[in-house]
């Protein structure tokens, strides 16, 4: 039996849920929706009936819960924002990029309850709204292809905008893709593909040179 993410474990290889579990999900084009879609799985731990009265699982998703709720309760949503979340608020003069891995972290936790069937926010347009909102927020605002690329003496670490952000920001993507716009789809890979064109290697800018 496959190993399931977070304890997460299917009852059996056959209890797969039905597609009107999952209503979200397009048809598949290509290969890349095929991938796309076995990420999103994996996220949520599996498309998998899991036996809710299991102690371990019910621990999991009341914790899940629990986290999305907090995180939905805190959210700033007013106009005049600086941020989404006090514990994350990235300023470029304060040079902590951290507060922008944070933040979509935060983001991509949220949307794994709204993706998560025995979720309590399973499917919640309130959740959603919210994830909607500060996922465009945040790219608005911090995380777009029109950030000037300097140096990390001026940006802070650049493990933030290469590594950290883009994994986050690649998880809520798949996520939530269902729910965006292909003109939102197309600005937000442009927003990764500027901060890391090139998985290889690290970017000129940043350190001087790449290896």
């Amino acid at each position: 039996m496959a190993w399931q993410p977070d304890g997460l474990r299917p009852l059996c290889e056959k209890q797969y849920f039905t597609p009107a579990d999952h209503p979200e999900e397009e048809p598949m084009q290509d290969a890349f929706d095929a991938l796309r879609l076995r990420w999103k799985n994996y996220l949520i731990g599996g498309r998998f009936a899991y036996d809710t009265q299991d102690a371990d699982i019910s621990k999991k998703l009341k914790n899940m819960d629990d986290t999305a709720a907090e995180l939905l309760r805190t959210m700033q949503r007013g106009e005049t924002r600086a941020y989404l979340w006090s514990g994350y608020a990235y300023s470029a003069s304060a040079k902590n990029p951290s507060a922008i891995t944070g933040t979509f972290g935060n983001l991509k936790n949220m949307a794994i309850a709204y993706r998560t069937p025995y979720s309590a926010y399973y499917g919640d347009q309130s959740m959603r709204e919210a994830i909607l909102d500060g996922l465009s927020w945040a790219h608005d605002n911090w995380y777009h292809q029109n950030v000037p690329l300097t140096n990390s003496s001026k940006m802070g670490n650049w493990w933030e905008w290469e590594i950290g952000t883009p994994l986050q920001f690649a998880d809520l993507l798949a996520l939530m893709y269902g729910e965006l716009s292909p003109q939102r789809v197309q600005d937000y890979c442009a927003a990764i593909e500027h901060f890391c064109p090139d998985p290889r290697y690290r970017e000129l800018e940043w350190m001087g040179g790449a290896y």
